[in-house]
Formats: structure tokens, C-alpha cells, sequence
């Protein structure tokens, strides 16, 4: 409970209780990093003899407390991040992180989540989660609890294979010859999205697609989803409805900003404040077979320059067929 009480006052919890605690006891941005008070009630030294627990799942330890204000990593008077300052701070794979979030058009107060959990919300189960040392199991298989499993013997013998370690993959050839290709085909730098735009009959005009920096599925997902909203700006539509087959992300634009998943949030975010500059805009969730053509056109981009563009007369054949087989559904 009183971790809970902790998390509120930090988290600026808007409430008439939490607003008299953070005044009485004058609760600034820094709070986290200052000493305790000498003179104060039982039940407020309680509250920040926590404020380590609080401290330890949100923040890295490594990071610099000195207080750092994000605006001054941009450009004055822009919305574009000050390369040369990001040189002398941070290093390459910090940039490339930096460089990927984006500055909302609409700016929004800044809010602290805890990150252990989906919403951002904190819970006493997993700030409990983040003290207790890792619990080593036994190494020693019970091989004769796997034979005994009601399960086809091809399974159980997969299973040994796997567990075991001479399951032939591609690590375990390149192991034992001494060199290889341990990359999955599956494992890619980054993913590719498209945008196919369709007139009200469900004929295709044109399509898209280009690499995105995100190698997150759910973050892809809602990063198409803006690409889809800027290319109808471009395209000076004012009248769209945008259909995404992850309903996840379909569903997070539908709820309230703060109950959506953290990692996406300034994603969704972002689509709303798109959203707002068309006359219309309704976001739909559609099943993945409705949705082939976007998804033949991602897979057949590898083959092609990045970004590619092409309309109904020059679609690759697999493409083709994908929407000649929509077309059949929609006369059907």
C-alpha cells in the first residue's frame, strides 16, 4: 500500500489527497534524488524510505541524474533533434534510439510509467517482481516424465531433440562445421510496411511501401498506420477511413489515450493529431485476408528500391494476383 502511495505522489496523481501531500511536503520534479526530510509524519518517511524501489525499474542506474531537459536536444524553434549535441552526449545506438522518437504536432505534458507493466501503470506484484533474485531451477531433466506424456512420440522426440541440443538449426550446423549463416530469414535490421489506397468501391489507385525503423510488430503496425494518414495529406484526401488488421492497434486508438499500451502510445498519439486534419477520418479493423494486397506488396519489396511506389498498371505480379482475388470477393 504504501509503495502504491509512493508511485502516486511521483506520478503526480491528480487528486485532492495527492495534491495536499506534494504541497505539504513541497514534492518537486527531482523528489526521486533528494534526501528524505528530517521532520515530517511516520507515514511520509514510510512513503519515501521507498522512493528506491520506485526509482529502480523506471530509470538505468547508469543514466546521468543531473536534471537534462529535453527541448534542449532540438533545434531551437523545430521539431528536429540537434545531431551535433547528440554526438557529444550519447553514443551511436543511443542517437539511433533518440532519433526514432517522434515529436508529437500537439505538445503533451510528459508522464513517468512504469515500464513492467503493459498500460505504464504500476503494481505492487511487479515492483515485488523487480527485489527477488532469480530463482535457479534444477538443471536435471526428467526425461521420464517427457515418455510418459500422452503425446505422439514424433512430439516427444522433437522435444528431446530440442532440449538436448541436436535439433539440426542453422546455429547448431554452423556450430559444428565451423562456419555458416546463423541469421534466420526471418531476422531482418528492419521491417517493411505498405499503404494501398482504395477509391469507395474498393478498387486499388495506388500503393506503397518503404522500410521502417521499428522492429517491434505492434509499433510497425501503428507506424504504417501514420504513414497511411500522411500519405492521404499528400495525397489531399479529406474523406478516409483507415483499415489495419491488427486490432490491437485499432483498439488503442478507439480507447483513451492513457489506457493504451506505453510502448505505442506516442504512436497512437500521433495518428490521433493526423486524424484531426481530415474532415472524416474512421479507423477500422479489417481481417487479414481483406488486407493481402498491403502485405503481398511488403513481401515483394524486398525485390525492389526502397521506398517504391507503384498504381494499378504497374503492380509485381504477386500483387496482381492479390488484388485480381480481391476484386473476385467484392463482385462475389
Amino acid at each position: 500500500m504504501l509503495a502504491k502511495l509512493t508511485w502516486m505522489v511521483v506520478s503526480k496523481r491528480a487528486s485532492p489527497c495527492m495534491e495536499a501531500l506534494r504541497c505539504k511536503y513541497k514534492v518537486t520534479d527531482d523528489w526521486l534524488r533528494k534526501e528524505p526530510l528530517k521532520y515530517a509524519s511516520h507515514t511520509w518517511k514510510a512513503i519515501e524510505r521507498l522512493k528506491w524501489l520506485i526509482s529502480k525499474a523506471p530509470k538505468d542506474q547508469s543514466i546521468n541524474s543531473t536534471p537534462f531537459k529535453v527541448a534542449k536536444l532540438l533545434i531551437p524553434n523545430s521539431k528536429i533533434w540537434n545531431s551535433a549535441l547528440l554526438e557529444d552526449l550519447f553514443d551511436l545506438n543511443s542517437i539511433e534510439a533518440i532519433k526514432k522518437i517522434i515529436i508529437l504536432a500537439t505538445p503533451r505534458k510528459d508522464k513517468l510509467v512504469w515500464i513492467l507493466n503493459h498500460e505504464g501503470c504500476f503494481t505492487f506484484k511487479s515492483a515485488i517482481q523487480t527485489t527477488l533474485d532469480v530463482v535457479e531451477e534444477d538443471d536435471e531433466a526428467n526425461w521420464r516424465g517427457l515418455w510418459k506424456l500422452k503425446i505422439h512420440e514424433r512430439y516427444k522426440m522433437l522435444i528431446w531433440r530440442i532440449a538436448t541440443g541436436i535439433l539440426p538449426t542453422k546455429l547448431n550446423i554452423a556450430f559444428k562445421l565451423g562456419s555458416s549463416d546463423t541469421c534466420s530469414p526471418l531476422y531482418l535490421e528492419e521491417a517493411i510496411i505498405a499503404v494501398v489506397v482504395r477509391n469507395n468501391k474498393g478498387s486499388l489507385i495506388k500503393a506503397w511501401a518503404k522500410q521502417c525503423e521499428y522492429l517491434d510488430p505492434i509499433a510497425a503496425e501503428v507506424a504504417a498506420i501514420n504513414w497511411a494518414l500522411e500519405l492521404a495529406l499528400q495525397e489531399k484526401y479529406v474523406n478516409i477511413i483507415v483499415e489495419s488488421d491488427a486490432k490491437f492497434c485499432i483498439d488503442a486508438l478507439a480507447c483513451p489515450l492513457y489506457e493504451s499500451c506505453w510502448k505505442i502510445r506516442h504512436l497512437t498519439a500521433f495518428s490521433l493529431d493526423l486524424a484531426l486534419r481530415f474532415n472524416s477520418c474512421i479507423f477500422n479493423w479489417a481481417m487479414r485476408d481483406a488486407n493481402l494486397v498491403a502485405h503481398t506488396l511488403a513481401k515483394a519489396a524486398f525485390s525492389y528500391s526502397l521506398p517504391c511506389f507503384c498504381s494499378k498498371d504497374n503492380l509485381p505480379p504477386s500483387v496482381k494476383e492479390a488484388w485480381i482475388r480481391d476484386l473476385i470477393l467484392l463482385n462475389s
